[in-house]
């Protein structure tokens, strides 16, 4: 291997001189890097395609780098270089040799540096395509600071206009894609003293001027049905996030037996959600009507193993079935921040469970114990919106919770 220093050529110094060099050899790697925003995973895939095909491959949320030994493309103009240097931003030692074994020893340092080339090449494709760029010299910036920035993940609006004896698109008996709700748990376990029904002409759901109804009902045996929407399915395929902000606004509906809630569990495939996380930001019982419960819990297959916490959040009696109103709650790396109407009602750790990311969830089931002889037919909970918006961990001093001002 031949050593050099700062008086070396320029020969390696851009980042595409580096895939010129791998391209004597036959080379694979992987990494992981976000896809900016404001831009679609299929105009940055054919931004690489028409530029650098086959050197660069955008997967969702992956690249694969795969150089071989006769590429069909030119990097750079003029002869190979026998030696050089790489741009100092890369922090790449200078490195040229003909055989394998030298060449296998500079792998790591390479790989350490595969980040940056991946960094620089999304960064031109923004501004223009790659051929454009290459006679420029590339800007190789240091990883930004942890963000506490807050970006859409799920924006559910209920805008979709359903007509009687019609079926509600955005809502599937068990299948996240392409509706964005599923009318189940993914686990197969409805709960309460009313069936959770399929999203049917004569459903429980509706959707009117921008609001989701859900409806519980008698049948005509007197048996009651009622609804439930979940954004994720049993494979793991959903809308959620690990860190960030969740919230729902809902009116209630009156009457004792009732048990409307908004609810976050873990999004991962039923056969692998072990442990598994659940955050109640609200849980409602229609028997009290000045108060709902906050809780979490984490499940685990061995039931000696589950542990929680839970808090009664106090209201003006009446208020939560008389009008609309937020809850919502903050996730971060280290505490859970519920809120109501903006208002942060309870604080709690994060659970070190909390290893993925979480979706939600939003029903109108009755009973958990409570009768349900005086529980007015029809009940509807009205649900206005349910956004969900994510962020990354954030700085180690923390984000502020909540949605900004």
């Amino acid at each position: 291997m031949t050593n050099c220093n700062s008086s070396c050529g320029d020969e390696l110094r851009t980042p595409l001189a580096l895939l010129h060099l791998l391209a004597r050899r036959h080379f694979t790697a992987k990494w992981f890097i976000p896809i900016p925003r404001g831009l679609s995973q299929q105009s940055l895939s054919a931004g690489v395609y028409r530029d650098l095909s086959p050197a660069l491959k955008i997967r969702r949320l992956s690249f694969d780098l795969t150089v071989t030994d006769h590429p069909p493309w030119q990097l750079i103009e003029g002869p190979i270089p026998k030696q050089g240097c790489s741009a100092k931003a890369l922090r790449l030692e200078c490195f040229w040799s003909n055989d394998d074994k030298s060449f296998l020893g500079n792998v790591q340092r390479v790989l350490m540096n595969i980040r940056a080339l991946a960094s620089w090449a999304t960064s031109v494709i923004l501004a223009g395509t790659l051929s454009q760029a290459l006679a420029a010299e590339p800007m190789i910036t240091p990883s930004p600071a942890p963000s506490c920035e807050l970006h859409p993940v799920l924006i559910e609006d209920f805008n979709e206009d359903t007509e009687p004896n019609r079926r509600i698109e955005s809502i599937s008996s068990s299948r996240i894609g392409p509706a964005r709700w599923t009318a189940h748990t993914p686990w197969h376990g409805d709960f309460g003293d009313a069936t959770f029904w399929d999203p049917i002409p004569g459903g429980p759901f509706a959707i009117k001027d921008g609001i989701l109804s859900i409806t519980a009902s008698k049948d005509s045996e007197g048996r009651w049905r009622s609804g439930l929407i979940a954004a994720a399915d049993a494979t793991g395929a959903g809308s959620g996030t690990r860190y960030g902000y969740f919230e729902a606004r809902m009116r209630l509906p009156p009457g004792p037996g009732t048990w409307p809630a908004f609810w976050l569990i873990s999004l991962k495939p039923v056969q692998q959600s072990n442990p598994k996380v659940e955050i109640d930001v609200i849980e409602y019982y229609g028997k009290f009507t000045s108060s709902y419960q906050t809780a979490t819990h984490v499940w685990f297959n061995d039931a000696k193993q589950n542990k929680g916490s839970g808090s009664k959040i106090s209201v003006p009696d009446g208020s939560l079935v008389e009008g609309f109103h937020t809850f919502g709650v903050d996730i971060s790396p280290k505490t859970m921040v519920f809120f109501l109407d903006g208002r942060q009602v309870w604080v709690q750790p994060t659970p070190p469970e909390l290893d993925s990311p979480m979706y939600p969830l939003v029903n109108l089931a009755l009973g958990s114990g409570y009768p349900i002889d005086k529980t007015p037919a029809p009940s509807t909970l009205l649900v206005d919106y349910v956004h969900v918006y994510g962020r990354d961990a954030g700085p180690p001093e923390g984000c502020p919770p909540g949605l900004p001002h």
